[in-house]
């Protein structure tokens, strides 16, 4: 994930499972938590790496505060903020259908005469 502003010194980048990082050396500036709020700090005098916020794709509630980000006090995020495993339509689809051809075979007549029927005249 990619965090950027317009300038090169304010860009954040974000990559998964690691620290996230701005400033012209991509690394003399981060984000941190602190008391549950989002803020830019200075490398050194006391803050390390180990003190930055680092983001899982798998966390909806950080993704949600990553999405909240932006000017003029942070970078704009880009990149993936969540990442939801699912199973595709197509399997779903595909099982669904699978699980209704192992049932009775299907019979046209048996369909029409059961429940209720009636009498057009």
């Amino acid at each position: 994930m990619i965090f950027r502003r317009r300038t090169k010194r304010d860009e954040v980048k974000r990559h998964p499972a690691k620290c996230s990082f701005c400033g012209k050396a991509q690394g003399d500036r981060g984000i941190r938590l602190k008391d549950f709020q989002p803020e830019v700090v200075q490398l050194g005098n006391g803050v390390t790496e180990a003190d930055l916020l680092v983001h899982d794709e798998r966390n909806p509630a950080l993704a949600y505060l990553i999405a909240r980000l932006g000017p003029p006090r942070f970078p704009t995020p880009i990149g993936v903020f969540t990442a939801v495993e699912r199973p595709r339509y197509e399997e779903a689809l595909n099982a669904q259908v699978a699980a209704a051809r192992a049932k009775a075979p299907a019979d046209l007549s048996t369909l029409l005469d059961r429940g209720d029927t009636w009498t057009v005249s």
